[in-house]
């Protein structure tokens, strides 16, 4: 998949209450999904690169991070 749409993440998570961040594939390098529950998980940074999505992330509930 080289794109990512709304209409994607709605057949994988079946709710509209997520979000998502996607690399697509880099040469024979597949590509990365993250999604996380926007309820539940605040995204405070993230970082993409050539090769890997990092997030920094903590739960709304406890405030683990």
């Amino acid at each position: 998949m080289e794109q990512c749409s709304q209409v994607d993440i709605l057949q994988i998570c079946g709710s509209r209450n997520f979000d998502w961040i996607a690399l697509p594939s880099n040469g024979a390098s597949g590509g990365m999904l993250i999604l996380w529950h926007k309820d539940t998980i605040e995204v405070s940074s993230v970082l993409e690169a050539n090769y890997s999505l990092t997030i920094e992330c903590s739960n709304k509930i406890d405030h683990f991070h």
